[in-house]
């Protein structure tokens, strides 16, 4: 836009165009942005200048070198103050680890993970000399033919890459590589282009008829393949975001946009950072304001989850609302909070006024959301209470849980150690296991962990689910699959599973398990008040929680 304002004077609305865009740019990225955007401007400017008035050329060009020249010296001078008012810097290495290489600019770096160094090295940094080779070309006879665009989106880049490179740590470095990338290989591609052409001119050929050209087409296509592997290396190893989780999230914090504030007992960045914005919302594994321990005094791991019967109800009473993930597991909140919201996935449960819990006997483990208590824990549980205080209970039906782990594997397949249940698997694999459950019931199957490829279940033979590409950050949450009608007594299940050969996350190790089966969640049970005769009956059921209220 910039050059044709160059070419045509008269068009204001082309320079009203270029502020905004120039504007633009600097909103969204930030300081850094000018990088990217004054090279352009410079340039367009001095061209102006040489065709309109030589003299002002001279003063333009002048001045610029002495400003270039006095920012030099500041900036290798060591003045802090310089540095950071254009590029602040971030030591925090985080997931990176390290420092990208700069190689990466011209987008060839055939890596499981783009932070990791890549495969076959020396191939890999043969390649990107060649397309070095190529980008010197396309800005050489992009200068010598006036296209001045290119020249400046390269340059404008450098500037970047190299000050984020300097001073801005690994952080933005990254990004601008990531940025400039794209311009490297257009770059490129012109270079091949324009070498391509000025083979086939007449005096070009009868020195060499053909053979320059092979060389060309052979190198680009080198440095094609390059950028194709490189591509299909990271789209093979790439996890993608659980799309239908985090739009129901979105869902949420539309129709509960100020209510908070919220607390969502899961590791979800883009769900309490972003699509919960509007709830105040907190998680309890990042993005905390309020400390949140679990009822054993500890904090949640970083990317972790918890179930909400881990924290004692006072540690989470100021939450107004609780976003908790639907689940066979999961337990019901505490006694003063109503469900407001279900979805397929996602539950709100909304705080009741006035209701104070004094305390709270949580039961069940991880794998299932009630257990009968001993009679001397109901005991010693009830011993303070008040004539004036309230008891109140929350009945469970059984959970079925299929263990992945206990049986035959398919080859590769191994028992994950960190979760019961659980097998780490890569490539394709089937594997039949048995269980049993106590009552006919419609049951929703649900299955922990990500799975890239298809996955067929069957009961007793006959296909219940199909479907593929599931993806959690966190192995410990579940999805649901399908429902199935089931009849007392013993059960084959089957588990089949296909590896993709060509889909994102194909080559990631991954791991699922196990199933559970389950005829009701949170949302299904109700609270009950417990009578004084009946307590007794307390140490014979299986309970969610057992709760002393006023």
């Amino acid at each position: 836009m910039v050059f044709q304002i160059l070419a045509n004077r008269k068009v204001r609305e082309l320079r009203a165009y270029a502020i905004i865009a120039f504007f633009g740019i600097i909103v969204i990225g930030g300081m850094a942005g000018i990088g990217l955007v004054a090279p352009v401007a410079f340039i367009a400017v001095l061209l102006g200048l040489w065709r309109s008035n030589r003299r002002y050329f001279n003063y333009f060009a002048g001045i610029s070198g002495l400003v270039a020249t006095a920012f030099i010296f500041l900036v290798t001078s060591g003045n802090k103050a310089v540095i950071n008012l254009f590029i602040p810097i971030i030591g925090d290495t985080g997931n990176l680890g390290k420092s990208l290489d700069i190689g990466q600019i011209f987008g060839i770096w055939p890596s499981q993970d783009f932070r990791l160094d890549p495969v076959f090295k020396p191939l890999t940094f043969s390649l990107i000399g060649i397309a070095f080779i190529f980008v010197i070309s396309g800005i050489y006879f992009s200068v010598v033919k006036s296209m001045w665009l290119i020249p400046s989106l390269v340059l404008g880049c450098v500037a970047v890459v190299s000050t984020s490179y300097l001073w801005g740590g690994i952080w933005l470095t990254g990004k601008a590589i990531a940025i400039a990338s794209p311009i490297f290989l257009l770059a490129a591609s012109i270079g091949i282009y324009e070498i391509w052409m000025d083979l086939g001119k007449e005096s070009r050929r009868r020195f060499a008829p053909y053979r320059p050209r092979i060389v060309v087409v052979v190198l680009a296509t080198l440095v094609a393949s390059g950028v194709v592997v490189s591509d299909a290396f990271t789209y093979k190893n790439v996890s993608i975001a659980p799309y239908f989780q985090q739009d129901e999230l979105r869902n949420i914090g539309e129709m509960f946009a100020g209510q908070g504030p919220a607390l969502i007992p899961e590791y979800s960045v883009y769900g309490s950072r972003y699509f919960l914005r509007n709830l105040e919302a907190e998680a309890v594994s990042e993005l905390r304001v309020h400390l949140i321990p679990t009822r054993d005094g500890n904090e949640v791991p970083r990317g972790s989850s918890a179930d909400i019967d881990s924290f004692d109800p006072a540690t989470i009473d100021y939450f107004q609302l609780l976003v908790i993930r639907r689940a066979p597991n999961a337990s019901r909140p505490p006694l003063d909070y109503n469900l407001a919201w279900s979805g397929k996935y996602y539950e709100v449960w909304k705080k009741i006024p006035g209701v104070i819990v004094r305390k709270t006997l949580a039961l069940g483990s991880s794998q299932f959301p009630g257990a009968v208590p001993t009679c001397q824990a109901v005991t010693d549980f009830l011993a303070d209470r008040t004539k004036n205080e309230k008891v109140y209970t929350v009945a469970r039906k059984p959970v079925y849980v299929v263990d992945f782990t206990d049986g035959v594997l398919p080859a590769k397949w191994l028992v994950w150690p960190a979760s019961p249940g659980r097998v780490h698997f890569f490539g394709p694999g089937s594997f039949n296991r048995n269980f049993t459950v106590g009552e006919t019931d419609k049951y929703a199957m649900w299955i922990a962990g990500a799975y890239p490829g298809r996955l067929r279940v069957l009961v007793d033979g006959v296909e219940v689910y199909s479907g593929q590409s599931v993806f959690e950050g966190n192995l410990n949450l579940t999805n649901p699959l399908s429902g199935v009608e089931l009849s007392t007594g013993a059960h084959v299940l089957t588990v089949l599973y296909d590896s993709p050969l060509f889909m994102p996350g194909a080559d990631l190790p991954s791991a699922f398990g196990p199933i559970y089966f389950a005829s009701q969640t949170a949302s299904d049970v109700k609270v009950k008040q417990v009578s004084i005769s009946r307590i007794p009956e307390l140490c014979t059921r299986n309970l969610d929680w057992i709760a002393i209220a006023k």
